[in-house]
Parts: C-alpha cells; structure tokens; sequence
C-alpha cells in the first residue's frame, strides 16, 4: 500500500492487488453490453436495481467471501 498525493493535496491510499489478482478464479463471461441486459428483461414483469453509487452497501457478500472484500493498515 502507497500513498499518493492529488494535484489538490489530498491524500490517495493506493493498493496493489497483483498478487490477490493472480490467485482469483477467472470469469469466462464478460460483464455484457447494457443493451444485451435489456433484451433479457424484456417483457418481465419484476425488476431489480442496484445503484452504482452506493452499490457496495447494497449487496450481501457471503461470509466465506467478506475477507476478500477489506484490507487493514497498521496506522
């Protein structure tokens, strides 16, 4: 972990995550096109949105998987 400072001054926590990368299981199926999302829905009747900006707290993480999800610093 690194700290970077902005052309603001403001500080910037930075984390390399190389080596949790290279452990992750690849997935075989891109994230798809809006477009594509929206021919599958059509004609649904019940629809579910996430928000993007505060969609970290709207999604449940299963326990086994919450300690991918944080990092601690010693200060």
């Amino acid at each position: 972990m690194v700290i970077n400072i902005k052309k603001d001054g403001r500080k910037r926590i930075c984390i390399d995550y190389m080596d949790l990368n290279s452990v992750c299981v690849i997935d075989p199926f891109p994230t798809p096109f809006t477009e594509e999302i929206l021919e599958g829905v059509t004609g649904s009747e019940i629809y579910s949105f996430t928000d993007g900006f505060l969609g970290y707290h709207q999604v449940i993480i299963a326990k086994e998987d919450q300690e991918k999800t944080n990092f601690t610093i010693e200060w």
